[in-house]
């Protein structure tokens, strides 16, 4: 008999400042997701900044404990969604996040995000923010959803799925201890300083020439 396979959607409110002014001007409470299957709390998977100060590097990260919560002894307010997959669906879950996560030509969504309150989103080539790919992976499993997927927020994942909803409670009650990696926290250089004017270039072409408003 095959085991039970999974697949989770952590929903949170995560502290940095770019996720409260998102809160702020978005009218959320929770701002950020991440994915992970079965138990597999070691790989945590989300479209965020590979390192803090990276604020233009946006890409598919592998999620810590010190990345949800700053290495701060703060409260990160965090729900886990569950959904039950078949063993077809967890191979082609697994696939398709090893395969985004290894390709570097994938960005975060940043100016979508930026502009949601005037454009309500867009998709982007190659490019994806943390709900974005979250419910892309959603649909991959067969979910339908009424809107383009870059209309959603955070929050209305909360209220289409209460009845999956797993588990409440803070980040620090779900990942007793950090397993991330220790770069997140590198401070400014100028490789960083370089890096992060390549990432804004590239988010400036692949918005201007591959953007797709949603209706």
């Amino acid at each position: 008999m095959n085991n039970q396979h999974y697949f989770n959607i952590i929903v949170s409110r995560t502290p940095t400042k770019f996720a409260t002014c998102i809160r702020h001007f978005g009218n959320m409470t929770y701002n950020h997701t991440s994915v992970f299957l079965d138990d597999d709390l070691d790989n945590i998977y989300a479209f965020a900044r590979p390192e803090h100060l990276g604020i233009f590097k946006g890409t598919l990260v592998k999620e810590s404990l010190d990345r949800f919560t700053l290495r701060r002894n703060i409260d990160v307010p965090v729900k886990v969604l569950r959904f039950a997959i078949t063993d077809e669906q967890y191979n082609d879950l697994q696939a398709i996040i090893y395969n985004i996560y290894n390709d570097p030509e994938y960005i975060y969504n940043l100016f979508s995000v930026l502009s949601y309150p005037l454009t309500k989103g867009f998709d982007t080539y190659k490019a994806y923010s943390c709900i974005e790919f979250s419910m892309t992976l959603l649909k991959k499993i067969g979910y339908k959803f009424e809107k383009p997927i870059p209309r959603y927020k955070p929050d209305d994942l909360i209220e289409l799925f209460k009845d999956n909803i797993y588990k409440s409670c803070d980040i620090r009650e779900l990942l007793s201890e950090d397993n991330g990696e220790s770069d997140y926290f590198s401070p400014l250089s100028i490789k960083l300083l370089t890096s992060n004017a390549v990432g804004l270039f590239i988010i400036i072409k692949r918005t201007l020439f591959y953007r797709k408003f949603s209706h």
